[in-house]
């Protein structure tokens, strides 16, 4: 079963978000946080929100990410969550667990696509 992990594979695995974050960053899925310290030294972006799922996983992991005001940490289902009236961003990117749900790859970013289609012009995802 793959885990996330602090590796170059990993950060490999990031590419279209190193290469396309700008603006206000939508994220779906906190992880360990290792996009974090490329998204602040990234002069592009100006906001990350995150949104995570498991209350677990924000108490394990929140705490110890590196961050700094521009980050905000919205605990939702990123696959139903509603962003505020009037939102937009220039870049969202699902880096969801998908292991324990039952979309496949391809059904989920359908489903992110279609659902934040209208926040941004610019949808990526890990593993694609």
């Amino acid at each position: 079963m793959p885990i996330m992990q602090d590796s170059h594979a990993e950060y490999k695995e990031h590419q279209w978000l190193w290469d396309n974050a700008t603006g206000d960053v939508l994220v779906g899925g906190l992880g360990i946080g290792m996009l974090h310290q490329k998204l602040i030294d990234n002069p592009n972006v100006t906001s990350v929100t995150i949104i995570e799922l498991e209350q677990d996983v924000v108490d394990l992991v929140w705490e110890h990410c590196i961050k700094d005001d521009s980050f905000t940490l919205v605990v939702a289902d990123f696959e139903t969550w509603n962003p505020p009236e009037g939102s937009s961003f220039d870049t969202v990117w699902g880096d969801t667990w998908l292991v324990d749900n039952s979309l496949t790859m391809k059904d989920y970013s359908t489903l992110i696509r279609d659902r934040y289609s209208q926040y941004t012009p610019n949808i990526g995802f890990w593993g694609e």
